[in-house]
């Protein structure tokens, strides 16, 4: 469980610090999306019982929720593929000249820079959508345990029923 959520958290660090290309320089920033295609496979094959279930019974009944979180998921990944070919297409550190460039060098830049944004919206997204997940695997996973009814929010309003009750 907490190798996972290490995974999880790792991921989403390499993900922000991708988003920091004026911060990681050209190179580093090539080489930390090479490291995103291996990450990311790991993460998918860790979340593969889901993904295959789901994908099985998508044509058949499933709940909206679980609709909507697959095909999320699945304009991430496609959003990741789109800035992953075009990053290999326009990579002048790494791989120059890797992948045949057909087009014009800014069309590329563009589309790498509009799925790149794509998926900076997508991530939040799915990190929304798994949120309650994210905080009840930290919560086991560090013996923290969940109380309800103990922020101010809930004792100001026990007082106030106590007050009425009275």
């Amino acid at each position: 469980m907490l190798a996972r959520l290490g995974l999880d958290i790792g991921l989403t660090g390499l993900m922000l610090a991708l988003f920091s290309f004026g911060l990681t320089g050209l190179a580093l920033h090539e080489w930390l999306g090479l490291a995103l295609c291996i990450v990311l496979p790991v993460h998918m094959l860790v979340s593969w019982s889901w993904l295959a279930a789901t994908t099985g019974r998508l044509f058949g009944t499933l709940p909206w929720k679980t609709r909507l979180t697959y095909l999320l998921n699945m304009a991430f990944f496609a959003a990741l593929v789109v800035v992953t070919v075009t990053g290999l297409v326009i990579s002048e550190a790494i791989a120059p000249n890797w992948l045949p460039m057909t087009g014009s060098r800014g069309f590329w830049r563009v589309l790498h820079t509009t799925s790149s944004n794509a998926c900076l919206v997508l991530m939040g997204l799915h990190i929304a959508v798994y949120w309650r997940t994210l905080v009840n695997v930290v919560q086991r996973g560090f013996g923290w345990i969940a109380t309800r009814g103990t922020s101010a929010e809930s004792r100001s309003s026990r007082l106030g029923q106590r007050a009425r009750a009275a």
